[in-house]
C-alpha cells in the first residue's frame, strides 16, 4: 500500500526509472554494474530534490483572511510520499539502498 499526497507518487516512479535508465545505458556502454547503478541513484536523488522543491514551493500558497478571526494564512498544496515531503526522499532511498548494499556483501 501506498500512501502520498498531491504528486507524491512521483518519488518512486523518479527513483525506478532514472535508476534503471541510466544503470542500462551505462551498463551498454561497459561500465561495471555496481557503479552504474550509484550513477543512477544520486542522479535520481539529486532530480528529486530539485523536483521536490519545486512542487512544495511556498511562493505557490495562497494567502486568505479569516473573516471572522481576522488572522491571514497561507494555504498551499504539499506533496507528500508516506507523510514525508517528496524532496527529503532524496536522502532518505540513497541512505536505504547503502544500508541494503552493505548488508549484502
Amino acid at each position: 500500500m501506498f500512501v502520498w499526497k498531491g504528486w507524491g507518487i512521483v518519488v518512486p516512479l523518479i527513483y525506478l526509472l532514472l535508476t534503471t535508465g541510466v544503470r542500462e545505458v551505462l551498463n551498454t556502454a561497459g561500465m561495471d554494474d555496481d557503479w552504474a547503478l550509484t550513477a543512477g541513484i544520486v542522479l535520481s536523488a539529486i532530480s528529486l530534490w530539485f523536483i521536490g522543491k519545486k512542487l512544495n514551493d511556498p511562493g505557490k500558497g495562497k494567502r486568505v483572511i479569516d473573516v471572522d478571526t481576522g488572522e491571514e494564512m497561507l494555504l498551499v498544496n504539499t506533496h507528500t510520499f508516506f507523510w514525508i515531503k517528496a524532496e527529503y526522499w532524496a536522502f532518505i532511498v540513497p541512505i536505504l539502498l547503502a544500508a541494503i548494499a552493505f548488508s549484502q556483501r
